[in-house]
């Protein structure tokens, strides 16, 4: 009798508990492999969508109207920038609400941001700001928050808000960042008669206006009151500009000569596409900005980026603008760029030493560059001119000198 219980139940254990036991298992493994792939998926979803998913309020769609117009708005492609006037009472009247801040905006990171930066000084003298100097320095708050929260930006005027490219606003960060220490804070500005013989040095005395004018001219902004260097007006007076109606300029050579002079490259290629200016022509700024301007009366953006040594700018207006190595300048017109690279500038390329502290020659690779370019000397150029048989020598000269 007892070994029929056993057959039975070995006979019961495997057919019936071993069939389920192998089932439980089975269901246990696959019920493990699809919960690790689930995580695997999730992960790659979460991977995919890291970059671009919002962090902040108000950011699902990455877009947000401007602060300061509605109609317009911003995104991690496109910001937007405002100059605006502070309500401010200076104690002097003819300064009061004439305060000049920048206000740009946009995604950064997935977020929403606005912030404010400016020029800011203190001085015991603030009408005057003449012996006594001030300290001055670079102010930027984040008002996000307080944007965010449905709070006001207060001001007393403002310009339009311009959305531009994020790389062009960017443009206008590091010329901020670039300049920072500076140092030439003067309440009057740089177009006053006062400021004339500095910015004839090239030295640009700013106020907290034509501070931020020169800021977002780097960004595709260029306002009125910028190319306005007559020194009638006593001090540059932010009304002039900061309102609604304003409407900006169009960039031209000048402004090609101004950045060439800066070496600011990028700025060049993002206002000027190639093939979009003639480079080859001849610049005469009645109130000019630098020693090399003041020196020469009538200049390129070539001789310009050549005498005040910025190698990089050379080769691009060279390479890439198709500048013309014997197009003259001068006020004699008596200056190729080879001129230029073989001059000692004063005031512009600044060297170690007494007797050169005040006067450089351009780095010896820019002269080296020109010469394997073909670039000549005026004396080789004239030379070279004066021994055509076939027309008088004068209007060969003349001709040759004219042509681009």
């Amino acid at each position: 009798m007892s070994n029929t219980n056993n057959n039975f139940d070995e006979q019961l254990f495997l057919t019936v508990f071993i069939p389920i036991l192998t089932a439980w298992l089975g269901w246990f493994i696959a019920c493990c492999y699809f919960a690790q792939r689930s995580k695997v998926s999730n992960r790659k979803i979460e991977t995919a969508f890291e970059d671009i998913e919002p962090a902040g309020a108000d950011c699902m769609l990455q877009e947000h109207n401007c602060v300061l117009d509605k109609v317009k708005n911003v995104s991690s492609d496109n910001w937007a920038i405002t100059l605006i006037r502070q309500k401010l009472h200076s104690g002097v009247s003819c300064y009061d609400n004439k305060h000049v801040k920048i206000l740009y905006e946009g995604f950064d990171n997935g977020k929403y941001f606005v912030k404010i930066v400016h020029l800011v000084a203190r001085s015991s003298v603030p009408s005057a700001n003449g012996l006594i100097r001030s300290k001055d320095y670079i102010d930027e708050k984040d008002v996000t928050e307080k944007v965010l929260a449905g709070k006001a930006i207060e001001y007393a005027g403002k310009t339009p808000t311009y959305v531009v490219p994020r790389h062009d606003a960017e443009l206008m960060l590091r010329r901020i960042e670039s300049t920072k220490n500076d140092r030439t804070f003067d309440l009057l500005g740089r177009h006053s008669v006062f400021n004339a013989p500095a910015r004839y040095c090239g030295i640009m005395k700013d106020n907290c206006f034509t501070w931020a004018m020169d800021k977002i001219y780097h960004a595709g902004i260029k306002l009125p009151s910028y190319t306005n260097l007559g020194v009638s007006s006593l001090y540059s007076d932010s009304i002039d500009d900061i309102h609604e109606n304003v409407v900006t300029v169009p960039y031209d050579v000048a402004d090609l000569c101004k950045l060439a002079k800066l070496g600011a490259n990028e700025t060049i290629m993002r206002r000027f596409p190639i093939g979009s200016i003639n480079v080859n022509q001849l610049v005469d700024f009645s109130h000019p900005e630098g020693p090399v301007e003041v020196f020469l009366g009538h200049y390129t953006p070539l001789a310009l980026a050549i005498a005040y040594n910025h190698f990089d700018t050379v080769k691009l207006l060279c390479e890439s603008y198709h500048a013309d190595l014997h197009l003259l300048s001068g006020r004699g017109r008596d200056f190729t760029a080879l001129d230029c690279a073989n001059k000692n500038w004063w005031g512009a390329n600044y060297r170690r030493g007494f007797f050169n502290f005040f006067s450089g020659r351009p780095d010896g690779k820019i002269k080296h560059y020109l010469i394997q370019k073909g670039a000549m000397a005026y004396g080789d150029l004239r030379g070279q001119v004066l021994k055509n048989k076939t027309t008088p020598p004068e209007r060969v000269f003349k001709v040759a000198l004219q042509s681009n």
